[in-house]
């Protein structure tokens, strides 16, 4: 379950990562130009703004919460998973905190699933090894 729960929140945040490259999340913003003949036509132009259009350090934000999911999965010691899946929520509950308003809402589901990782034992397997 814990493994299960950790690739979850690991395959969420990739999700969201995608989505929040490729989705046009910023909103969009139209212009309008007259064209010059005396027909009077006028032509407008939609542009939609995503996440890396709006801020250029946006691929930071996507793939920390990715490496953090990522960790726990990588580690093949007991209480080394548990350390990274400890630092893994506690730094995904504060960037949920404090992107509330923005992409925070995004990885909510990605931090739930890493506190029910955290929160089953590992399982026999992991534990023999």
């Amino acid at each position: 379950m814990r493994r299960a729960a950790t690739a979850i929140a690991l395959l969420w945040t990739i999700v969201v990562g995608a989505f929040l490259i490729l989705e046009p999340v910023y909103g969009s913003s139209t212009s309008a130009a007259r064209t010059g003949g005396s027909d009077g036509m006028s032509l407008e132009i939609t542009t939609d703004h995503g996440l890396l259009a709006a801020e250029p350090f946006a691929l930071i934000h996507i793939t920390v919460p990715v490496l953090l999911c990522l960790l726990p999965l990588l580690l093949r010691s007991v209480p080394a998973q548990t350390r990274a899946l400890a630092v893994a929520a506690t730094v995904i509950g504060a960037l949920v905190l404090l992107g509330i308003l923005t992409i925070g809402l995004f990885y909510v589901p990605a931090l739930i699933a890493l506190v029910v990782a955290l929160t089953h034992p590992p399982s026999a397997h992991a534990t023999a090894t």
